[in-house]
């Protein structure tokens, strides 16, 4: 069973504040300041959206705001800039019949790919992505295939 981490970490710092009030009564709040930022920065570092294991690195997948987005991970899953100038993805939709195709391009933050294109559920579908990088001074360029059934849940938006 997977419990979200802020459940989590809001149990660990309630049990922290219990051990404290039951012993150190004498303790101040920078010292319970100080352990939550240590909790923080111990905290394992995680993969938004559907993980892929690709080379010595990792690739997340998701939908945001109706668009995808493809992130690029090193080996202990912190961002880094993408390797590669575009990517093509294409898919069978539920709702038609024939496939939906787009090319991710490069955001404005340059570590993730996005699509311009709004995809439309249900995000239950088989996922066939080509990453290509461009020949440049210094640079191979290739073309690497990867599939993944992909499933994402639509999260209702919040109310104000």
């Amino acid at each position: 069973m997977n419990i979200p981490r802020a459940v989590v970490l809001s149990l660990a710092l309630m049990l922290a504040a219990a051990a404290v009030g039951n012993g150190a009564e004498g303790m101040k709040t920078k010292g319970k300041a100080n352990s939550a930022a240590k909790a923080k920065k111990e905290e394992k570092p995680v993969i938004e959206g559907m993980a892929i294991p690709r080379g010595d690195g990792f690739l997340g997948i998701r939908i945001v705001d109706s668009t995808f987005q493809l992130s690029f991970y090193n080996s202990e899953k912190k961002p880094v800039p993408a390797d590669v100038d575009r990517a093509a993805l294409r898919w069978d939709p539920k709702y038609k019949v024939g496939e939906e195709r787009v090319v991710l391009n490069p955001s404005e933050d340059g570590k993730s790919l996005v699509s311009p294109k709004n995809i439309r559920p249900p995000y239950l579908f088989k996922l066939y992505m080509t990453l290509v990088r461009e020949a440049a001074p210094g640079r191979t360029p290739f073309n690497e295939t990867i599939v993944v059934d992909f499933r994402q849940e639509v999260s209702a938006p919040s109310a104000p």
